[in-house]
């Protein structure tokens, strides 16, 4: 009868430390489920750190975009490429090639189409009447611009100009060589990148405006008086703003 008490003894306390052993591997495997639940690739303190980065850039992006829309709404609906840079540069540093932003607060690395998509205006310098040759009519007051000499490669031609006291109404004109053919004022100039023509400004019957300007890249405003696009932009390969009234003809 003993002999058989200890029997069951061992029995139970071979089954006691099975269950044992199995709770242990079961708390094990609850364990590590919890643990990927909390900290795995798609856990929640991991989606809780995405979705606060995601926040955070997104804040930064939004700020950028409502102080270029204040600048735009000071410029009358424009920004040009130093306004535009400056204020990416009080959140971060802009990359080399100015494709992405590394912003200070929080280290993001957001794409600068992200950010705008719209267009830039580069920084134009206002042409002085040294940068022309030029033909003066006093009883209209009107001044023909027939050929651009200066060397700034991106400008900003103005409606007047002032001489000795007197305002001009800016017209452009072309010139004549000795084989009586037309050039355009800007006809093989390799240094101009970037025109913009102001709202007032006439022109005349041109022709090969911008012929081998092969450096020209963006052309702002052309007027619509214009529209003798015969050869206007040949050879002009680099050539990125094509003014609306090319598409018009």
């Amino acid at each position: 009868m003993s002999n058989l008490k200890w029997k069951r003894g061992k029995a139970q306390q071979g089954i006691t430390l099975i269950a044992l052993v199995v709770t242990i591997i079961v708390l094990i495997i609850l364990a590590g489920v919890s643990i990927n639940m909390l900290v795995g690739e798609n856990g929640i303190i991991t989606q809780v750190q995405t979705a606060k980065e995601e926040n955070g850039r997104t804040e930064i992006i939004e700020k950028i975009q409502l102080e270029i829309a204040d600048k735009q709404a000071e410029n009358l609906g424009t920004i040009n490429e130093e306004e535009f840079y400056e204020i990416l540069g009080e959140y971060g540093t802009v990359s080399a090639d100015k494709t992405t932003l590394t912003t200070t607060e929080g280290n993001y690395e957001i794409a600068i189409a992200d950010i705008y998509s719209g267009e830039v205006e580069p920084v134009l310098v206002t042409t002085p009447i040294e940068s022309w040759e030029y033909t003066l009519n006093d009883e209209n007051k009107t001044i023909t611009l027939t050929k651009y000499i200066g060397t700034d490669a991106k400008i900003y031609i103005p409606a007047y100009f002032t001489i000795d006291d007197n305002s001009y109404t800016t017209k452009i004109g072309s010139t004549v060589n000795n084989s009586g053919i037309f050039n355009g004022p800007f006809a093989t100039n390799d240094i101009l990148t970037d025109i913009k023509f102001d709202d007032e400004i006439v022109i005349s019957d041109v022709v090969l405006m911008f012929k081998g300007c092969t450096k020209l890249e963006n052309v702002y405003n052309l007027p619509g008086t214009y529209t003798n696009m015969y050869y206007t932009f040949s050879e002009c390969r680099n050539l990125v703003c094509v003014p609306e009234i090319v598409f018009n003809l």
